[in-house]
């Protein structure tokens, strides 16, 4: 009981280190030299593009699944 009663005292609010994360944005906006516009197209592409892929198996094995059947 303890052991989850630590692990809930350790949990924190944040989602992720906000200084890890300044210092990955800053080190590809450096690598990359672009701005944090490459960064919102690319998190925007990925968010957008994960469903469609997921409906596009789902629509591939159903048909798949037809024509055996």
């Amino acid at each position: 009981m303890m052991h989850v009663l630590n692990l809930v005292l350790l949990h924190h609010g944040e989602s992720a280190d906000p200084v890890l994360l300044n210092w990955i944005k800053d080190l590809l906006d450096h690598f990359f030299g672009t701005g944090p516009w490459l960064a919102v197209i690319l998190l925007g592409s990925a968010i957008c593009l994960m469903p469609l892929i997921v409906i596009l198996v789902y629509v591939i094995q159903n048909r798949r699944q037809s024509k055996i059947i």
